[in-house]
């Protein structure tokens, strides 16, 4: 199975060129709320769960949790975004920029091989609201049942945006779920995410120029054989398709010389127009 990373020309480059992937911090990607609808499931869930709460302690552990989701939207969890699709519409314009694109089709297996090498996994996305309460809910539960008997500290008034032991686990499960979690408008694009194990630190991400902003990002190093990796390139839309299609078969020849194995090269079905 391939999973499509659609990107520039600079990512064209620097995918295959310098064998890197860049994940970005997952507040800057393209809709900057995304991460946050995990946020409102587990926080309707929590307000359910202190209602029925049989202790004090239990209850404030829950308000503490509530308390400290600003703490999972301050982690450096770092994702970057693949499609099942290798040719979307929606990708194209989203991600290649209005001309010259790429989608860069990743083999899964041996991707997931080089991200647990680098300290990233890769998941599917989740867009029917009944699986991602399931998700939520599990996972809520999960730390609720592994705390149960550990006691609060500092229990004082207007003190539950304290850290504690049950309220860093919580928000490590939530990180974990977030960046998997959007919205059923989106669904058409089959998406996958590689995922930072918990957040990176400060001094190890890059900075890169952004619509309005610096964004942060990491840096993944692909250390496994690009030919094993990179299964298919498809070529976006574009008014010199045959100029664009000509220059990308010799910068694969270049960058794949005496390789076993070339990477497939398509031209993106979809009509060009200038949108």
């Amino acid at each position: 199975m391939n999973l499509y990373h659609y990107t520039d020309q600079r990512g064209l480059i620097g995918i295959i060129g310098k064998k890197e992937l860049w994940a970005t911090k997952i507040q800057y990607l393209n809709d900057d709320n995304e991460y946050r609808l995990a946020f409102k499931i587990a926080e309707k869930y929590l307000y359910e769960k202190i209602r029925y709460a049989k202790t004090d302690n239990i209850k404030f552990r829950i308000r503490r949790f509530i308390a400290n989701f600003d703490s999972v939207g301050d982690m450096n969890i770092c994702v970057c975004s693949l499609s099942e699709n290798g040719d979307l519409l929606s990708q194209w314009r989203g991600y290649s920029t209005s001309l010259g694109g790429y989608s860069i089709g990743f083999n899964k297996e041996t991707l997931i091989k080089n991200l647990d090498f680098a300290g990233f996994y890769l998941r599917q996305c989740v867009y029917l609201k009944s699986e991602q309460e399931e998700i939520i809910h599990a996972a809520i539960d999960k730390v609720l049942e592994e705390y149960k008997d550990y006691i609060e500290p500092h229990q004082k008034r207007n003190s539950e945006n304290c850290a504690s032991e049950s309220s860093r686990a919580f928000c490590n499960a939530l990180s974990e779920i977030s960046p998997t979690i959007k919205d059923q408008t989106f669904s058409e694009e089959r998406e996958w995410r590689v995922i930072s194990k918990g957040g990176i630190h400060f001094d190890k991400l890059d900075f890169r120029e952004g619509r309005s902003m610096l964004t942060p990002y990491y840096r993944i190093a692909l250390n496994i054989n690009i030919e094993d990796l990179i299964a298919e390139i498809i070529v976006g839309h574009t008014p010199n398709i045959g100029l664009a299609k000509s220059a990308t078969q010799a910068f694969i020849y270049k960058e794949f010389m005496g390789m076993k194995r070339y990477p497939s090269l398509k031209v993106s079905s979809i009509p060009y127009r200038k949108w």
